[in-house]
């Protein structure tokens, strides 16, 4: 998400009321639409100079543009502040952006928020999202998602559809108040048929996981295949596991390793874990140990824990060209910290092998107790073998700090 701007220059759209605004005013309007600039300039400089906020708005996008004058950013953001603090909304606006961007300003998001807030209160769409991802993000003021929520759906009530998907993913998440998922497929349903990615994919996933609506997974590949076809990582991703198993869609390994791809090169680390495995396997593509590796690994670096299992698992039989049992523990041990528990089973037999690391049945014991909590059954007859073997101090022992590591992770 980001901040919307403002188009720099911005047209000239001066609704004058004649009877309650300087004559000078419409004026100058006439000769600035004759392209008479230097009078347009004479007559609005001295009442933007006396105080009128639709001549300093004038006369701000007079050099904000360079209309008869040397474009002057700085001039520019002169006026445009004059004007804003007298409630001129178009300049309140523009203020925000500058302060925001810091263009021709110090960048101040504070003071950008203060103007999009007062834009905000007069109805402006533009500034009541800014001011929502700025909430969002606590960028200038203190983080509330509360407060952004309010403010997402104020503009997404008058249209705006970078705001309908944010309001539908912060009531799908129940973030800023309570979760409403009918609410939020409602909002993001407008948001994808006016094509952002994001809405579409979130839908996909709504679809899919029957979340505000009934599970429809042919629904679910149309809006994802939506998304992925722009381009994002998550619904690209999504689009290789239906493919993969056949949900919503024919299964088809040759078009999930395509997606998975697609995905993996566009940074989509659970996408990349995928594609590792299929690759080792020959799933959809010839086998290529070597790939498998490569995408594993970007993977697993990206904190991925099924991914660091996986390598660890590539790297211990030498799979993707070499073999290193020590840093396949490595692995093991980050993918096993995540509470990963075939990793955590791993690390056990490991450690009752001596494979990569010291013989130590003791440590094995304690990893194997971990992987059987986490739910690996294969796990379970190692621990009774090892509560036979060891002293019952070391089980104890064992016990103890199995029992911590649980409640730390927990």
């Amino acid at each position: 998400m980001k901040l919307h701007s403002t188009a720099c220059p911005m047209a000239l759209l001066l609704v004058l009321a004649c009877s309650r605004e300087p004559r000078e005013l419409k004026q100058g309007m006439e000769a600035f639409q004759r392209q008479d600039y230097a009078a347009a300039m004479a007559l609005w400089r001295p009442l933007a100079e006396k105080g009128v906020g639709r001549a300093q708005l004038s006369l701000a996008e007079m050099f904000a543009r360079g209309d008869g004058v040397p474009r002057n950013m700085a001039e520019a953001a002169k006026w445009y502040r004059l004007a804003a603090e007298q409630g001129v909304l178009k300049a309140q606006v523009q203020m925000a952006w500058m302060c925001a961007q810091g263009e021709a300003v110090g960048k101040d998001p504070a003071e950008a928020a203060r103007f999009y807030r007062l834009a905000a209160a007069q109805g402006s769409a533009l500034a009541q999202y800014n001011l929502a991802v700025m909430l969002d993000r606590g960028e200038g003021v203190a983080r509330d998602a509360a407060e952004a929520l309010k403010y997402y759906t104020l503009a997404a009530d008058q249209g705006d559809p970078n705001a309908q998907y944010l309001a539908g993913w912060f009531y799908a998440r129940g973030e800023g108040g309570r979760k409403d998922p009918a609410k939020a497929v409602a909002l993001l349903t407008k948001a994808a048929g006016q094509g952002v990615a994001g809405a579409q994919s979130l839908l996909g996933w709504m679809y899919e996981a029957g979340e505000g609506v009934p599970a429809d997974p042919a629904q679910a590949v149309t809006w994802y295949r939506k998304a992925a076809e722009k381009g994002d990582p998550l619904a690209e991703g999504q689009m290789g596991a239906l493919c993969a198993s056949g949900t919503g869609v024919a299964k088809d390994p040759a078009q999930a390793v395509k997606w998975y791809r697609q995905a993996s090169e566009h940074g989509n680390a659970a996408a990349q874990a995928a594609l590792g495995w299929m690759l080792e396997r020959g799933e959809g593509a010839g086998k290529d140990p070597a790939e498998a590796l490569k995408w594993t690994r970007k993977a697993a670096e990206s904190g991925n824990a099924d991914a660091q299992c996986h390598l660890g698992a590539l790297l211990a039989r030498g799979a993707g060209l070499r073999k290193d049992a020590a840093e396949a523990i490595q692995w093991y041990r980050k993918a096993a910290d995540q509470g990963l528990a075939q990793a955590q089973a791993l690390l056990g037999s490991a450690f009752l092998a001596g494979e990569g690391v010291p013989k130590n049945p003791q440590e094995a014991y304690v990893w194997f107790l971990l992987a059987k909590a986490g739910g690996d059954a294969s796990s379970a007859p190692f621990v009774e073998r090892l509560e036979r073997e060891l002293p019952p101090g070391a089980v104890a022992e064992g016990q103890k700090r199995a029992a911590e590591s649980w409640r730390k992770r927990s």
